[in-house]
């Protein structure tokens, strides 16, 4: 939830997932037991994307607990306007670093090396110690 709170929708207090471990909505800040939690449709498309990545990486970040793992991501953001790609990014940084928004590295998730595969590298190129690879070049010689 502290990267819910980061990525800016601080309405939100919780996640509800269904018994597959699928999230199926969020759960308003100030709701009572009586009402529901409002289905993703509720959000935009960029929303739901940006929420299903954070369940994939928190996810990751579990799994990495005890040794290293890696994340391959294709286009993770594709539908994110620019304020919520710059926020996701911190974010996907925060999970390179094993770390909680704000908190300090270590504390309840493994480290994740992330690889992203983008059309658009220029929108990543501000995290810090990142290797960017041209495939055209590297990987096919041209």
């Amino acid at each position: 939830m502290d990267w819910v709170c980061h990525l800016g929708l601080e309405d939100y207090g919780d996640v509800l997932f269904g018994p597959s471990y699928l999230p199926e909505g969020l759960v308003a800040r100030d709701a009572s037991e009586a009402e529901s939690a409002v289905p993703f449709t509720e959000e935009s498309y960029g929303t739901c994307e940006q929420l299903s990545l954070l369940v994939r990486i928190a996810l990751g970040g579990v799994l990495a607990r005890h040794e290293p793992q890696a994340a391959i991501l294709d286009e993770p953001l594709a539908h994110s306007d620019p304020p919520k790609h710059r926020r996701m990014v911190d974010i996907l940084e925060f999970a390179w670093e094993g770390r909680e928004a704000g908190k300090r590295p270590g504390q309840s998730f493994g480290t994740l090396q992330l690889i992203i595969l983008t059309c658009h590298p220029e929108r990543f190129d501000h995290l810090s110690d990142a290797r960017q690879i041209d495939f055209l070049h590297e990987a096919c010689g041209q």
